[in-house]
């Protein structure tokens, strides 16, 4: 009876070790490639191999007889993991949960700022805030809140993985980064999602807002107020070398810079304003205050710029729908109501 109980344990025992090894090699390929290459997930996927090495590290410390019933007990449970039984269950588990859940991959991919991301499925319904958030202050303590619950990419190499449920066919899910357009896609098992921020998402747009030339002489009682539904979004006080707001994520490099003053030249041109006064306006104009806005900046929805002297009625204002440039020059119109 002992000798064909040994004779089956030992029947097909290149095959089923073959197998094994397969079954590691694939558990290895699918942490490597879904979790990345920590330590922790190495242990993880390779728990029985670095048990049975660290036994036979140590089995020199034991006596004979000890050390023959260690290997006899390390036998014991290796034979089980390759019995045909248990094999078919760890490849049939392996399927299984490779087939529901995959990894997103997140990478900065060279951007240098701090970005918060958040990754949930289409159709969840969003919460949405009871507190009625009056000002940029109180927009800024509720996202140092939201921090904590989102990760963050820090630096042009930080990498994120995050694992999810999905499904053979895959499932919709949808990225959202601070300074970014919403970015949809299909979650599939196995391949999994890799997103480069700095190629695959789209800056969202991002609004310059110029008091006019002609309102100069009142920069230094106005104010900038930006709403959208008739709530203010943004606003700022403005003064002498203060007469123009972005409202969004995204600043003015030189270059684009020098672009928009060539554009206000001629703006400036056209109104007959040359001289000092038109290189004050220039200067009030090139160095404006970078707000972040209390609503997604996204294109399509309808914004409302007003300068303000008094808290009455405004001296200039423009009405416009955002778009998909990276930023849109707006100059405030004289005499609107």
């Amino acid at each position: 009876m002992g000798r064909d109980k040994k004779l089956n344990t030992q029947k097909n025992l290149g095959a089923r070790f073959l197998l094994f090894l397969l079954f590691i090699f694939l558990v290895n390929s699918w942490s490597l490639h879904h979790l990345g290459s920590k330590f922790t997930h190495f242990l993880i996927a390779n728990g029985p191999l670095v048990l049975v090495a660290i036994a036979n590290f140590f089995s020199p410390l034991f006596k004979k007889q000890e050390a023959r019933e260690l290997k006899e007990i390390i036998r014991g449970w290796f034979l089980f993991f390759i019995s045909p039984t248990v094999l078919i269950i760890l490849f049939a588990l392996f399927f299984v949960l490779g087939s529901f859940f995959s990894s997103i991959t997140v990478m900065s991919s060279g951007i240098q700022n701090t970005i918060t991301i958040t990754v949930d499925h289409e159709g969840r319904q969003e919460k949405k805030s009871k507190k009625k958030i009056k000002n940029t202050s109180d927009l800024d303590s509720e996202e140092e809140s939201q921090d904590k619950l989102h990760p963050k990419l820090k630096g042009p190499n930080d990498v994120k993985r995050i694992i999810k449920f999905t499904t053979p066919f895959g499932h919709p899910y949808f990225l959202k980064a601070k300074g970014y357009l919403r970015y949809s896609f299909d979650l599939y098992p196995w391949i999994g999602k890799k997103i480069r921020v700095s190629k695959d998402l789209t800056i969202s747009p991002s609004i310059l807002i110029r008091v006019p030339a002609a309102a100069r002489v009142h920069l230094s009682k106005g104010k900038i107020v930006v709403l959208s539904n008739d709530n203010i979004i943004a606003e700022i006080n403005t003064n002498e070398t203060l007469a123009s707001i972005i409202v969004g994520h995204y600043f003015l490099s030189p270059n684009e810079f020098n672009e928009f003053i060539g554009r206000w030249k001629m703006e400036l041109t056209g109104e007959n304003i040359e001289g000092p006064p038109a290189a004050r306006c220039l200067l009030a104009w090139q160095q404006p205050h970078l707000i972040q806005p209390c609503i997604p900046m996204t294109p399509g929805i309808t914004l409302e710029a007003k300068f303000f002297i008094t808290e009455e009625k405004p001296i200039a204002r423009a009405k416009f729908r955002v778009g998909y440039e990276k930023i849109q020059d707006i100059s405030l119109l004289m005499g609107r109501r």
